[in-house]
């Protein structure tokens, strides 16, 4: 079996204590600006739309700003930010740059880090099997791929791509001419693939484009298909995440979002009358052992009726919302009729 590791928490959670929880994934429509949607776009079940108003903080001004940079889908974003090689400094000076609304900068900020080093990018497409009628191969097998998925990666190219053309105890050729137009390590490499997603969903066309970049860059044709195939495979499980082949020693433990595990702290908290934010994932499945059939029955209700509770606070600050909109609209027609 293997273990897939990650820089984001895992839950501890029972799937008893969240069963009669339902989960709400928020619609990309309705994403930006709105308070669940760091939750969201950070949740490894998320798929990206490559909307950018999909990201926390990103609004059609946000849009247009960047749109006018150049910048049209997530991919993009996040290309960018791993061009700057993850300076949050730097991004910050790009969305400055772009006009973007200062007050919100921040929050894009963060968003973008955590969905890359916390989730990763799945792309879900491949390179077709002719690019301008020259047939594209690859010398990466299921053997290397997984051996690139198991690495955790430390932004060397050598390092994280092993036998893929970059050379182990010294560079290659590719390495070299690479490093010369700027991509000297592995996030900008996966920078500059990002940024050729110039549509909302990638596209073989997307991938091809990059292939041929990769030629005018100095990259050796019996090299490229395989870069591109290797990169892929990692972004299918995050390039922060790797997997380690361990041996089964009981039931794997259910994964749930990051959203719940923060209701079943809020709750455990409660439940012991600890101070808000004290408690750790850990602490909360330590305590869940040692917890009575009663006990346990009490704790499962509290996390329940705390996520039932959020559910309905949001259902009505938005109906709150539709009112106030209600209002506006009818002030707007009453001015209309008195001009």
């Amino acid at each position: 079996t293997f273990v897939r590791h990650s820089s984001a928490p895992v839950s501890v959670l029972s799937l008893a204590l969240c069963r009669d929880t339902p989960r709400q994934v928020t619609p990309a429509s309705r994403l930006s600006c709105a308070p669940c949607a760091m939750a969201c776009f950070t949740d490894a079940s998320y798929q990206l739309t490559g909307d950018l108003q999909e990201v926390d903080h990103i609004g059609p001004q946000s849009t247009e700003k960047l749109n006018k940079q150049g910048i049209y889908t997530t991919y993009q974003l996040l290309g960018h930010f791993l061009w700057l090689d993850r300076d949050k400094t730097a991004f910050l000076a790009l969305l400055k740059s772009a006009d973007t609304p200062g007050a919100h900068r921040e929050a894009v900020a963060e968003a973008v880090s955590k969905r890359v080093a916390e989730v990763g990018i799945k792309i879900g497409v491949t390179l077709p099997t002719h690019v301008d009628g020259t047939p594209v191969s690859s010398r990466l097998d299921e053997a290397k791929a997984k051996k690139i998925k198991n690495i955790k990666f430390n932004n060397d190219l050598r390092h994280d791509f092993p036998g893929v053309g970059f050379g182990n105890e010294s560079e290659t050729k590719t390495a070299k001419k690479l490093a010369a137009h700027g991509i000297e390590n592995t996030n900008r490499l996966f920078g500059e693939m990002l940024r050729h997603f110039d549509q909302t969903q990638p596209t073989p066309d997307n991938l091809s484009k990059f292939w041929k970049r990769l030629g005018e860059l100095g990259c050796a044709d019996g090299w490229k298909t395989t870069i591109i195939n290797a990169m892929i495979a990692k972004l299918d499980i995050g390039i922060d995440n790797y997997e380690t082949e361990e041996p089964r020693t009981g039931p794997r433990p259910p994964t749930k979002s990051r959203l719940e595990e923060q209701r079943a702290l809020h709750a455990y908290e409660a439940f012991f009358d600890l101070p808000h934010g004290s408690t750790t994932l850990d602490q909360v499945q330590a305590g869940i052992a040692s917890f009575s059939t009663a006990e346990f029955s009490d704790w499962a209700r509290r996390f329940h009726d705390d996520a039932t509770a959020q559910l309905q606070r949001k259902a009505e600050a938005e109906a709150e919302a539709e009112a106030l909109k209600a209002e506006v609209r009818e002030a707007t027609a009453e001015a209309e009729a008195l001009k």
